[in-house]
């Protein structure tokens, strides 16, 4: 089911924002977490383009979702032109 798609990241020491065939499925505060088939994390410096992975998202604690938390940790903060939207709710089209 999800081979063949493209997952894209922004990384400014950790994944910031990533997306699923152009299309947001994860805006900070959340998180985006990358391992290997055995379970080993896959660190920045050791991520390649093209490599099979395999992505883990968990929510951010509620206070950085909320709106004071937002203007320090929002996609806005990034540069990113996007309203925050939760990872659970950009994740539904993906997961049905």
């Amino acid at each position: 089911k999800y081979e063949g798609h493209t997952l894209k990241s922004w990384i400014m020491n950790e994944h910031i924002m990533a997306w699923i065939d152009e299309r947001p499925i994860l805006m900070p505060p959340d998180l985006l977490m990358f391992l290997q088939d055995n379970g080993e994390p896959i660190t920045n410096t050791n991520l390649k383009e093209g490599m099979k992975i395999n992505a883990i998202v968990a929510k951010a604690p509620e206070k950085w979702r909320s709106p004071k938390g937002l203007q320090y940790f929002g996609p806005q903060r990034f540069g990113f032109r996007y309203e925050y939207v939760p990872v659970e709710e950009l994740l539904k089209w993906w997961l049905k």
